[in-house]
């Protein structure tokens, strides 16, 4: 009788346990669910985005657009598809580019693969895998010879991968990438800086469906600028 109680106990406790993550799960969709489909409205400074105090000098007829981020950040994992299916609906506005973020050694180590890959002429073929390596498959890829391994044969050797890792070019521009940061005031992934001078990131308030929106309004409000008076 005892143990059947026992049992019984355990039972009722897995139920509870199951439907507390449940509810926790819930609550989480609905969260990003009401985050995402926030309803757009009149933007304001200070509030939806922030007038950079030294801004970046941009060039070109087109819009800059970049992207703070990390491989390390399962924020910037979920933005990344709809941020790709937003830069390729205003493509002929925008100059769209990504600048990740490093304040730590493992988002050191991230960082360095993001620019060895541009350098290696491979990322678009790695890039959404890589991400998914870390965030779905949750493979501890954080140091030079783990990436180099997994990288093997995905049109670059483990060799090559770690010979351009080191290089002075990859070195030249994680240092490049370390001072825009810190110029713009970079604190949290995902951030977005528009036209080197407005910057926006997902807030309590601020979703990713509503921060594309905000981007859009800033795109078109240095467009509107940049037109003659008259």
């Amino acid at each position: 009788m005892a143990r059947r109680r026992d049992k019984a106990l355990r039972t009722q406790k897995i139920a509870v346990g199951a439907f507390g993550v449940l509810v926790l799960g819930l609550v989480g969709y609905l969260f990003w669910l009401v985050l995402s489909e926030a309803p757009s409205g009149e933007f304001v400074e200070g509030e939806h985005y922030f007038l950079i105090e030294n801004p970046a000098r941009t060039s070109g007829e087109r819009v800059e657009v970049t992207e703070f981020f990390s491989y390390a950040c399962i924020h910037c994992f979920n933005f990344d598809p709809i941020l790709e299916d937003w830069v390729e609906d205003n493509a002929a506005q925008i100059a769209f580019r990504r600048s990740p973020v490093f304040t730590n050694e493992p988002w050191r180590v991230l960082a360095t693969h993001f620019y060895t890959t541009l350098e290696l002429g491979n990322f678009e073929e790695v890039h959404t895998a890589f991400f998914r390596e870390l965030h779905v498959a949750s493979r501890q890829l954080l140091t030079r010879d783990a990436i180099a391994r997994w990288i093997d044969g995905r049109d670059v050797t483990e060799e090559r991968y770690i010979e351009m890792y080191g290089s002075q070019r990859v070195r030249a521009r994680m240092t490049a990438a370390d001072r825009l940061q810190r110029q713009l005031q970079v604190a949290t992934v995902p951030t977005v800086v528009i036209a080197g001078k407005y910057r926006v990131r997902t807030t309590s308030e601020i979703g990713p469906k509503r921060m594309l929106e905000i981007m859009k309004h800033l795109v078109d409000k240095e467009l509107a600028e940049r037109q003659p008076a008259g």
